[in-house]
């Protein structure tokens, strides 16, 4: 049975309702998840950038260390009117801080002599004139010569004898005799390890440390400076310290961030 044109038209009105309520819904659903899209863009590229707090925890690892070789100098020096006549009395006073040395805790093998010196004394002396004004005129004033002995041993204790007796004498006339230096050979290694030990106990420390703040752990390194101390070898020439040694330390303070 075939459908008159207005019973046609009646028909497809109807469907055209029912399907309306769903049509509406999806165009609804489709906005709605546009929108959070949207906004969670916003978020992402306007949104506070995540705060990151940090801690800094510092270690120092020590070792006392005594050196293993000592060097300390002594320079004869001689005057005279005459650069002959102060080479020769330099010539002598050598020979007996030789011998004196020898005699006193130094071996020969340990020994140097460097090349004697001689170079001609000036003096500068002042003039006063009436007007207040002064003037200057170097005048010379004979011949200084000069020659220096070295004195360099593993055997540290011994030398730093002869350095004692040296230092006290009488019988070795006019000596310059600056403090010994010592050294440490396996001061590097020593340095390493003590920064080996820094480094592990920094980050003990800072657990410690937030730990006993309230909790949390620590996070990647993001900084750490080192210190070294003394910073180059031992400290400067010193008597006390080659008899007795010096503390050698390594510092390290690190930056963490904190989860």
């Amino acid at each position: 049975m075939s459908l008159s044109p207005e019973s046609r038209d009646t028909l497809r009105r109807h469907e055209w309702f029912t399907l309306r309520p769903f049509a509406v819904m999806a165009a609804s659903v489709a906005c709605v998840w546009s929108t959070t899209v949207v906004v969670r863009g916003w978020q992402a590229s306007h949104g506070k950038p995540r705060e990151v707090h940090t801690m800094s925890a510092t270690a120092t690892a020590k070792r006392h260390v005594v050196p293993d070789a000592v060097l300390w100098e002594a320079t004869v020096t001689q005057r005279a009117a005459d650069r002959l006549t102060a080479k020769r009395q330099l010539g002598i006073a050598v020979e007996r801080t030789r011998a004196y040395l020898l005699a006193h805790e130094v071996k020969e093998a340990e020994l140097s002599v460097y090349p004697p010196s001689v170079e001609q004394d000036i003096q500068t002396i002042t003039h006063s004139h009436a007007d207040g004004g002064t003037s200057m005129d170097e005048v010379p004033s004979g011949f200084i010569a000069t020659q220096r002995f070295a004195i360099h041993t593993t055997d540290v204790a011994r030398a730093l004898r002869g350095f004692r007796a040296v230092a006290t004498t009488q019988e070795l006339g006019v000596i310059e005799l600056p403090e010994p230096s010592c050294t440490v050979s396996t001061i590097d290694a020593i340095r390493d390890q003590l920064l080996a030990l820094a480094h592990r106990d920094v980050r003990v420390r800072g657990e410690a440390a937030v730990a006993a703040v309230g909790g949390g752990h620590l996070g990647k390194l993001t900084a750490a400076d080192v210190a070294k101390s003394p910073p180059d070898g031992l400290e400067a020439p010193s008597l006390v310290t080659c008899e007795r040694g010096t503390e050698v330390a390594a510092t390290v303070t690190a930056t963490y961030e904190l989860e």
